[in-house]
């Protein structure tokens, strides 16, 4: 019995106390070490290259169009695939965009030619971005 209750006090009691820590190698030093709970989480960015042009197109279109497809070349940049991004209204409410006004862009943007947009019912929306191996038209750099 006394090896049992020691077991339990071992194994149960000291368990619980034991704390997970989250360590990072510290190039300096040569060794990990442990980073503090409240270190900053790491900045999102959006991975390009994006074409000059896409992004013209899509800041002359109304409304949070813009908005909508830099979300969708971040979601690219973050599943090193520009085709299937579930594009969801959690991920655009940091950029501002309500599922509203996510419905209404998607739908400039593939007017526009610059996304193919699935629907799903109560589902997000899923999207490809469309890229052009030419420049279009009127979109030349001009020469003098």
């Amino acid at each position: 019995m006394f090896l049992y209750s020691l077991f339990f006090f071992f194994f149960f009691f000291l368990d619980i106390r034991m704390q997970e820590q989250r360590l990072v190698w510290d190039r300096k030093l040569g060794r990990h070490v442990n980073t503090p709970h409240d270190a900053p989480v790491k900045a999102h960015f959006i991975r390009g290259p994006i074409p000059s042009w896409w992004i013209q197109q899509a800041g002359r279109l109304p409304g949070k169009a813009l908005h909508v497809g830099l979300a969708a070349w971040e979601l690219a940049g973050l599943k090193n695939s520009h085709q299937g991004l579930a594009l969801s209204s959690e991920r655009l409410t940091r950029y501002g965009v309500s599922r509203f006004a996510k419905t209404r862009a998607l739908k400039e943007l593939a007017e526009a030619g610059l996304v193919t947009v699935r629907w799903h019912r109560n589902r997000s929306p899923v999207i490809d971005l469309r890229l052009v191996t030419s420049v279009p038209p009127g979109n030349q750099a001009h020469s003098e």
